[in-house]
């Protein structure tokens, strides 16, 4: 397919779709016509602008094959395994994602996952926030006088932190 387009830009920019003009004899005009560059018609232009469209098109399909950060994939991976081990989970996430943004930005277009680092602070600071607003909710459960026993609310504040 971007053969066939290549060789469809080159047969229009190649061959004149006017006719030809009579040969330059003079040497003022022959310089003036180096200069200028040769007016194109209506349809080689739409024939260009329909050629780099299909050009950026091809582009954005072809697929990247750089790496992805290592350390932007742990984060990533670590910020989606905090429910299970939040203590550890946390400091490791946002550390390692973290570190990848900076690793990225020192190195750009060499490796990709500047995305997967994002997301993994992203999950990470929700998860966080999440994790602080039911410790409140839990602590207050615990000290207030608003459940009927202190049992009751001692356990229904531990089962929302696990």
């Amino acid at each position: 397919m971007r053969l066939l387009l290549i060789l469809f830009a080159l047969l229009f920019s190649t061959l004149p779709l006017q006719p030809a003009q009579a040969a330059v004899t003079t040497p003022n005009e022959a310089a003036l016509a180096e200069r200028q560059p040769a007016k194109r018609s209506f349809k080689e232009k739409l024939a260009m602008k329909w050629l780099a469209k299909k050009a950026k098109k091809a582009q954005k399909k072809t697929k990247d094959t750089r790496p992805v950060n290592k350390l932007a994939l742990a984060g990533f991976i670590c910020a989606l395994l905090i429910p299970l081990m939040p203590f550890l989970f946390f400091v490791s996430a946002i550390t390692l994602c973290i570190l990848a943004l900076k690793e990225l930005k020192d190195n750009p277009g060499k490796e990709r996952g500047r995305g997967l680092a994002i997301a993994g602070l992203t999950i990470s600071g929700l998860l966080l926030v999440a994790f602080i607003v039911i410790s409140i909710i839990a602590l207050f459960a615990i000290f207030t006088a608003t459940f009927t026993s202190a049992a009751f609310a001692s356990f229904l504040a531990l089962s929302l932190i696990i």
